[in-house]
């Protein structure tokens, strides 16, 4: 039985340097989470990235070498350590990763929306998503230092907020031949079936500065 605590010991010994030296790891890889090419928004957006792939893969085995390190400990029924830095370090990595997916899932949905066919639009699925993007845009406001990146994504889910109202009065199916007519006078253009109509071409004839006369 002495010899067994004997072993339990050494074998301790050398977690608690492995442990140590995971403790290392992390905070390096905290300094390169907090690289602040991640939060610039002129940074080029494949390089950032890459670079946040990278730090997951990484954070990926640390979490898993912490996992077994404590089914050790809890195997001697010795203190288990906790891992509070490696934590935040994946929660901040997490929120990262999530602010430029977004900025990219986002402008996929808008470009998306830009081409379609207007007819096609759903005003109910465009309001959903985009309050869904807005949640998100105040989550990671929340959760991440003052930076440059937020307020792109911010700006874009706020543009398409604004256009809600006359997506969803255009696409009203209760509007009439006259009703068409009168959009028409206000927006000093003629819908015509060679130039079919789309999100995209409202922008374009600043369809958005009239807000209130289409109501």
């Amino acid at each position: 039985l002495a010899e067994r605590d004997q072993n339990v010991d050494k074998f301790c010994t050398h977690l608690d340097k492995d442990i140590a030296e995971m403790a290392r790891e992390v905070k390096e890889v905290k300094q390169e989470v907090q690289n602040p090419m991640i939060l610039d928004p002129t940074s080029d957006q494949q390089k950032v990235k890459a670079t946040l792939e990278k730090l997951a893969n990484q954070m990926e085995d640390l979490q898993k070498t912490a996992f077994t390190y404590k089914s050790y400990q809890k195997n001697f029924k010795v203190e288990v350590t906790k891992y509070e830095e490696l934590e935040e370090v994946f929660a901040e990595l997490k929120m990262k990763q999530q602010l430029w997916g977004s900025i990219d899932d986002w402008d996929a949905l808008v470009k998306g929306w830009m081409e379609a066919p207007f007819e096609t639009l759903d005003p109910e699925d465009l309001g959903a998503l985009t309050v869904k993007y807005n949640k998100t845009v105040y989550q990671i406001e929340k959760g991440l230092p003052p930076n440059g990146v937020v307020p792109l994504l911010k700006e874009r889910v706020e543009n398409m907020r604004d256009k809600m109202p006359v997506i969803t009065n255009m696409r009203n199916p209760s509007l009439r031949k006259r009703h068409w007519e009168e959009i028409e006078t206000v927006l000093e253009y003629k819908f015509n079936n060679d130039d079919p109509l789309t999100l995209g071409k409202l922008v374009e004839i600043d369809a958005f500065e009239h807000t209130e006369a289409i109501e």
